[in-house]
């Protein structure tokens, strides 16, 4: 995994905000396995947005790390089960992530983009 020095710790937590964006709350979720050891974690935000009196908000995950597959599974799906979302925008991930075979139809991943 990649380390992550104070500062950033800071920028993720609010406590040190740059000026030009909007702090938006986030909310976390820790896995951990049977033996109580943490082996994942989940940052998201939830993008509000009602029409027709209906929610139709996304949660956009700013980082999900997990070093087991049970880990990252059970992050996931704690995320598909939010209320009130209707989306999940998963940023940046590999290629070959096991996320679209966790969908009851894979299909419905639906990559924006793809790059190096």
């Amino acid at each position: 995994m990649v380390s992550r020095g104070e500062r950033v710790w800071r920028l993720e937590t609010g406590e040190l905000r740059y000026t030009s964006t909007k702090w938006t709350e986030q909310f976390h979720a820790l896995y951990r396995g049977p033996d109580g050891t943490v082996e994942g974690l989940l940052t998201y935000t939830i993008e509000q947005h009602w029409a027709a009196k209906m929610p139709e908000n996304t949660a956009q995950v700013r980082s999900l790390l997990a070093t087991t597959p049970a880990a990252e599974s059970a992050l996931w799906y704690f995320l598909f089960s939010v209320d009130w979302v209707v989306r999940v925008d998963t940023w940046y991930r590999a290629p070959n992530n096991v996320l679209p075979l966790l969908l009851g139809d894979p299909r419905a991943a639906v990559p924006q983009a793809q790059a190096d």
